[in-house]
């Protein structure tokens, strides 16, 4: 069985199996099989997910897109995190991410 991380796999990384980069590169090597995309809703980690994926090759066939909401009122504005869990936990809170919207939940273009 190929990796991605192996010679020859679309997406080739070097590094462990798990290294960031190998996790991206099986992420997309994944979905473009299963015929899937994929769009991301970030916070704390500023973009870097959706960093990871875009550097893999191929990435333009399943990534559609994100959303960096760092800010305290685009969690609210962009992502519909109410106000009152905002306002109860501060923006940095598991419940606040859990707020966030489910996969498939978001404007299909």
């Amino acid at each position: 069985m190929t990796h991605p991380g192996a010679p020859g796999a679309a997406g080739r990384h070097d590094g462990p199996v798990d290294s960031p980069d190998n996790l991206a590169a099986r992420i997309v090597t994944v979905l473009a099989r299963r015929g899937q995309t994929l769009a991301t809703a970030e916070s704390l980690t500023g973009g870097l997910l959706g960093a990871a994926i875009t550097a893999i090759p191929g990435a333009s066939a399943v990534y559609r897109g994100g959303i960096v909401a760092y800010a305290t009122e685009l969690k609210a504005v962009l992502l519909g995190v109410p106000d009152g869990l905002l306002a109860m936990h501060g923006p940095v809170h598991p419940a606040v991410a859990a707020a966030f919207p489910p996969t498939g939940s978001l404007p299909q273009a």
